[in-house]
C-alpha cells in the first residue's frame, strides 16, 4: 500500500511541476505531456490527494497490526498474548476463557 502512495506522489510531482502525463515506459511512449497546463495541475492535485489518502490508510492499518492483543484471565488474573493461547483459554486454569485486557479494566 505504501508503494502505491509513493507512486502516486511521484506521478503528481511529474504532473504538477514537469507537465508530464505519463512517465517513460507507460502507454508504449517515451514521454507524454499535457497539452493544457491547467489539466496537469488538476490531475496532479488529484493524484496527490490519492497519495495522501493511501499513505494515511497504510500507516493506520500498520499501526493496528502492531498493537498486540493482550488478554487476561478473570479467574487467576494472569495476562497473556492472545496469539499464544490455545483457543483463548488460560494456560494456568485451562478451562477459563480469557478476555481482552482493555475490556477487563473497563469493567472492573
Amino acid at each position: 500500500m505504501l508503494f502505491l502512495a509513493y507512486f502516486s506522489f511521484l506521478l503528481s510531482f511529474l504532473s504538477i511541476f514537469l507537465n508530464i502525463s505519463h512517465p517513460p515506459g507507460m502507454r508504449g511512449k517515451s514521454i507524454s505531456y499535457y497539452e493544457d497546463p491547467s489539466n496537469a495541475i488538476l490531475i496532479g492535485l488529484i493524484q496527490l490527494l490519492i497519495g495522501v489518502f493511501l499513505y494515511y490508510y497504510a500507516k493506520k492499518t500498520k499501526k493496528k497490526e502492531l498493537e498486540e492483543k493482550i488478554s487476561i484471565c478473570p479467574k487467576c488474573q494472569d495476562s497473556f498474548e492472545y496469539d499464544r493461547l490455545d483457543e483463548g483459554r488460560c494456560k494456568n486454569c485451562q478451562d477459563e476463557k480469557t478476555i481482552d485486557i482493555k475490556e477487563y479494566y473497563k469493567n472492573n
